[in-house]
């Protein structure tokens, strides 16, 4: 969320969230933005909380569009927000703050209203330059005006000579001419003697070594550079824009990459502390503080409150419940801090498409740390309070802190907390981390990533022990939905995802960082295959180019289309110690016969695991063994096809032939008409021909796969 170009202007909210000035009249040009968006944005401009006039007059000043002509009303404004993030009212003052924890929605509404995104500061790349007819054609030119075009009406004899301008005016034999014309288009394009023989101009002349060289002099050569240059230019615009836009991703890479780096440190500094206040009256009777890394737990009552603000002074994020009117309470500066607000703001939810089901804290408290009647009401607390109960009063607090600090780690783990503990319900979201903050399925894709065991903890918990002592290291093996395939030693085993209360990469202090994953997070690589099949000559190949982002079990099926085999067996992809492959039952998984998905292995993970050559197992029975080797692995560039068959020889196999040794039987029987299974074999397979490669047909076959 960070950026070079905030603007020093006193904004105290644009300078704790790294944003520049919003530009309200750039947001109105978006069609997304919405009431909501302009009075987060209000607030946002503004650097402190506003009241829901504030917000209106503020609005209201703007020349609205027809469709956010509401926005001066602060009726239609209080109706738009309806509790969304990132906006919270304050339950005491009324007054509209940002939640600072909502960094994916602040983001959003911070894009709308940057002033560079705005339509007038986006532009597009210049008009390609025509260079003067007195400059000979470059070899880019005529790349561009030639290349996967139909030639067929297009002047040979041009051809040509656009090709020998670009070659530096020659000579080149015929041959080479053709060759080259070929290479850039094989529709029309080649040349022959044949039609040499009709030539009539002067542009391209042959030497007594049967060479052909430009004739520079000739009337006819700027004729030429326009007509090239006229049909280049289309090409060379769409190559312009791709370029910028490739210039452009890579620097929103790299600004984005520094933007996670910046963020990691943030968090990894801050300071954070459970913060749990009894006020009762208004005025602030007792506090618990919870120091989260310390996992230590200090009461602050009766005299002991006033050591309270100077102890929260210490801490940069504060997790609690009714954070804002507590901390006003005692004087202090709400903002001051980053703030996870525990209340939820959603009242209800459906869970499992059954009746609705309300949302209170106390529910949500007992659901997801086991703790019932936490925390308590006023009326629960003016006894304790009144008849100065000191040791009841001590262990309420505790108890109360510590459950409300479970309830905190689970729901920045995971994005969402418990409203009942029922396999199969959905978590209602919470935003309580920090933007470098990793939550729980960061840690699951690093470990698939990384092909690294985890530790994980499970079940609730409502005390400060360290929960690691009660860890289990297990890898993941398998996913389906919310349930996690775990091997731990021998034995495999099925986790609810929303059972894990706590999760780390095994491997200590030397595992890799583990960083937040953003749901755009993808590998823009293309990788080329090499595929044979082993143990036949002459050798069944296809060269494959297809995204290194691809899961193993969608290569599987692309190696499918591309060989031709119809998907009838069991198969494995054999990669150093590691048998991967779609798992059927969980006994594949148990056995070791599968050691791990292959709809959790990308093709990009084998790669930056070192491995550039594997196996490729299909039918156990005939053992049809494809040797895979990774020729290449380049960035994506924007023309490419997503998947595509560059080349191959030879037709697939029969399906249960026999493996190897079967079929080199059957092509013996099918090339003797005098055996006596020849017939048997004929009818059984078909018209077989084992020569046979049609590139277009395995392209068609791949297209139908989906790649995603």
């Amino acid at each position: 969320m960070k950026t070079d170009r905030v603007v020093e202007s006193g904004n105290r909210y644009c300078h704790r969230l790294g944003l520049p000035m919003p530009d309200l009249d750039v947001a109105l040009t978006h069609s997304e933005t919405k009431l909501a968006h302009l009075m987060a944005l209000a607030v946002l401009e503004a650097g402190g909380p506003l009241s829901l006039d504030a917000i209106a007059e503020r609005l209201g000043r703007l020349a609205l569009p027809p469709r956010l002509a509401a926005a001066g009303n602060p009726a239609a404004l209080r109706k738009a927000w309806h509790g969304h993030s990132p906006l919270v009212r304050d339950s005491v003052d009324g007054l509209f703050y940002l939640d600072l924890l909502a960094h994916d929605e602040l983001r959003w509404v911070a894009y709308l209203a940057d002033p560079l995104r705005a339509p007038a500061a986006r532009s597009r790349p210049d008009e390609v330059r025509q260079p003067p007819e007195s400059e000979p054609l470059s070899q880019a030119e005529v790349d561009a005006a030639f290349s996967d075009r139909t030639l067929h009406a297009y002047s040979s004899i041009r051809r040509a000579a656009a090709i020998l301008e670009a070659a530096g005016g020659g000579p080149l034999s015929l041959e080479d001419i053709d060759r080259r014309l070929v290479a850039l288009s094989d529709r029309g394009a080649g040349l022959d003697e044949r039609t040499v023989a009709h030539w009539h101009s002067d542009l391209v002349v042959a030497g007594p070594d049967g060479l052909f060289r430009l004739n520079a002099a000739s009337r006819d050569v700027p004729a030429l550079r326009r007509d090239i240059r006229k049909m280049a230019s289309a090409s060379l615009q769409r190559r312009a824009e791709a370029e910028k836009a490739r210039a452009w991703r890579a620097e929103h890479e790299q600004e984005r990459a520094d933007e996670d780096r910046r963020d990691m440190e943030v968090a990894g500094r801050a300071r954070r502390a459970l913060v749990h206040v009894v006020a009762v009256d208004g005025g602030v009777r007792a506090a618990a503080v919870i120091d989260a890394v310390a996992r230590s737990q200090r009461l602050f009552i009766g005299e002991a409150l006033r050591e309270l603000p100077a102890h929260l002074d210490a801490f940069d994020f504060l997790a609690g419940v009714d954070l804002r009117p507590s901390l006003r309470l005692l004087g202090l500066d709400p903002d001051r801090w980053w703030l996870a607000e525990l209340r939820p703001t959603q009242r209800t939810i459906r869970p499992s498409d059954q009746a609705a089901l309300a949302v209170t804290l106390p529910g949500v408290v007992q659901a997801t740390t086991g703790k019932s009647r936490v925390p308590a009401d006023a009326k629960a607390w003016e006894p304790l309070l009144a008849e100065r109960l000191t040791a009841r009063l001590e262990a309420r607090l505790e108890e109360e802190a510590q459950a409300l600090f479970a309830l905190y780690e689970y729901g920045a783990l995971h994005g969402g907390v418990r409203i009942r503990r029922h396999l199969g319900d959905r978590l209602v979201p919470v935003s309580w981390s920090l933007p470098g903050d990793p939550d729980f399925e960061s840690f699951v894709s690093a470990s698939a990533r990384h092909w690294l065991p985890l530790e994980i903890v499970t079940g609730p918990s409502a005390t400060l022990a360290d929960p690691w002592s009660a860890a289990a290291t297990v890898t993941i093996v398998e996913r389906d939905r919310d349930a996690l395939y775990v091997r731990e030693g021998d034995d495999v085993r099925a986790i609810d995802a929303s059972d894990i209360r706590a999760i780390r990469l095994s491997g200590g202090p030397s595992a890799p960082k583990v960083a937040r994953r953003r749901w755009s997070d993808y590998d823009r690589r293309a990788c080329r295959l090499m595929v044979t099949l082993e143990g036949i000559e002459p050798p069944i190949w296809r060269r494959l180019e297809l995204p290194a982002s691809i899961t193993l079990a969608r290569l599987h099926e692309m190696l499918q289309a591309a060989l031709g085999w119809t998907n009838s067996h069991l198969h494995v992809f054999e990669i150093g110690d590691e048998r991967i492959a779609v798992p059927f039952e969980l006994r594949q998984l148990a056995s070791g016969e599968i050691t791990r998905s292959a709809r959790l292995v990308k093709l990009g993970e084998v790669i930056d695991h070192g491995f550039r050559r594997f196996v490729y197992e299909y039918d156990f029975g005939d053992s049809w063994r494809h040797a895979i080797e990774i020729e290449e692995v380049r960035d994506r560039r924007d023309d490419d096809g997503w998947v595509r068959c560059l080349g191959g020889a030879r037709a697939c196999p029969p399906e249960d032939c026999g493996g190897t040794d079967g079929y080199a039987r059957l092509l013996e029987i099918l090339f003797d008409p005098r055996h006596p299974e020849f017939e048997e074999m004929r009818t059984w397979v078909g018209r077989f021909e084992p020569d046979r490669f049609d590139l277009a047909a395995v392209n068609a076959a791949l297209a139908a796969v989906p790649w995603f």
